[in-house]
């Protein structure tokens, strides 16, 4: 079977990325592409694709040229695939023993060799197109019959999404080569000492790496969400049972990280809800820990840990609202801190000192909100204008209704707002909607 030569785009992109450092990035570059690059059949231009110092630059105007040259390769190589399929089936099924392992030979070679041009393909076909699932399923295959470098692989992944970092695909890919450089570590567990600082270490490159793709590239959800995943597949599962200790170390070092996070990227939804996360998490390894020291917490030291939790988390968002009272994603965070701090409170049965430091939260935001609704008790002046009285007012609310804070619980300030806003004359208010459909059992609730 004749071997099939590639062209000469791929072959000098395949050619950069081994040749690269393993910290370059992709640029493209804005130069204008000449009439005579719209036809398949012109020799790769040298201005087209660049290597200069750690950055690999790709001509923008040619970049649909190029798509299509990469294009036409890979789809040669998938009909080339069904042949090899085909051939390998029929020497399997020779009758001559000898003729068969001479064809098997001869097909494994050819397979290893078609192996190899998928992956120079599918280096070049990603730097174009890295969302092609198909791509990389077959690059998948390629790296498991070529017994491919992961470290390496994982070196193309950084590069790739220094460009392209919102590909669902290359992420879901980056999670597979994960999987296998995690797993030739477990493999050496028990012969190893250093297994826990390889499993940590390769953490902390990861989520350096997620934390420079969020920066920059803002409200990257698929970077937040790897990171999520770094602590299923990679530290729980692994270290679960024997270093508790570490996992809390370094629950505590994400913590921190993220607050500063936070504080320079006030808007970034993705990162609120990871922040809760890895509270949560934090939570629950202290817990374990105890039970599998067998130490009994008296109901004096859960209570100073629930106001602990109180003031270390609901004093963040707190404090970010300060001086951002007008992002929405900083009072979903003060939602979370809360909802968090109550869960905890309830199953170690310290739920009403919980309450205790949710109320006094409470009464500081009420005096807020009407502060700034202008609200005269005497004539009834309601006045509310921002967007920072609706974050206020829906997260009093849910705190009322979600949280179970009725009874003698309630602020009469809040049910005095309440029943104005529910009040007929009140219909076409813009908040009225808002208490329509638990206004009421809030209001009324004994």
């Amino acid at each position: 079977m004749a071997t099939q030569s590639l062209s000469a785009v791929v072959q000098k992109l395949h050619d950069y990325v081994q040749q690269g450092p393993t910290d370059f990035e992709i640029t493209i570059l804005p130069t204008v592409m000449t009439k005579e690059m719209e036809t398949d059949e012109l020799s790769l231009d040298e201005s087209l694709v660049l290597m200069e110092g750690q950055f690999l630059g790709m001509d923008a105007r040619s970049l649909p040229w190029m798509t299509r040259v990469i294009r036409k390769d890979y789809k040669a190589l998938k009909k080339k695939a069904i042949l090899l399929d085909a051939a390998a089936g029929a020497a399997a099924n020779d009758g001559s023993s000898t003729s068969a392992s001479s064809m098997t030979d001869v097909n494994n070679n050819a397979l290893h060799h078609h192996h190899s041009q998928i992956l120079m393909a599918t280096n070049a076909l990603m730097l174009v197109n890295p969302d092609h699932s198909t791509a990389w399923g077959d690059r998948r295959r390629a790296l498991i019959a070529t017994s491919g470098d992961w470290v390496r692989e994982m070196q193309f992944l950084n590069l790739l999404m220094t460009q392209h970092s919102k590909a669902p695909s290359s992420w879901g890919h980056r999670k597979y080569v994960l999987q296998q450089i995690v797993k030739a570590i477990v493999v050496v567990k028990e012969i190893s000492d250093d297994y826990e600082s390889k499993l940590v270490d390769l953490v902390h490159k990861e989520i350096a790496f997620c934390s420079k793709i969020a920066d920059k590239f803002p409200k990257n959800y698929y970077a937040w969400t790897h990171r999520r995943y770094l602590w299923s597949s990679c530290i729980l599962p692994h270290l679960q049972q024997s270093y508790h200790a570490t996992i809390i170390v370094l629950l505590n070092q994400e913590f921190d990280a993220l607050k500063l996070w936070l504080e320079q990227h006030i808007s970034d939804h993705s990162a609120v809800h990871y922040l809760g996360q890895v509270l949560e998490m934090r939570l629950q390894q202290q817990q374990d820990q105890q039970q599998q020291q067998h130490i009994q917490s008296s109901s004096s030291s859960l209570n100073d840990l629930s106001i602990s939790i109180a003031h270390n988390s609901l004093n963040l968002a707190n404090a970010l609202l300060k001086t951002h009272p007008d992002h929405e994603s900083l009072w979903i965070l003060r939602r979370l801190m809360v909802q968090i701090l109550f869960q905890h409170a309830q199953q170690h049965s310290v739920t009403d000192s919980a309450k205790v430091a949710i109320l006094s939260m409470l009464e500081d935001l009420i005096d807020e909100v009407w502060t700034k609704a202008h609200f005269s008790e005497n004539n009834r002046d309601y006045n509310i204008s921002g967007i920072t009285s609706v974050y206020a007012w829906s997260f009093l609310v849910w705190c009322m209704s979600q949280l179970g804070l009725g009874g003698q619980d309630r602020p009469k300030r809040l049910l005095d707002g309440l029943a104005f806003l529910q009040s007929s004359e009140n219909k076409s208010h813009v908040y009225h909607e808002m208490w329509k459909t638990n206004g009421e059992e809030i209001l009324f609730a004994k």
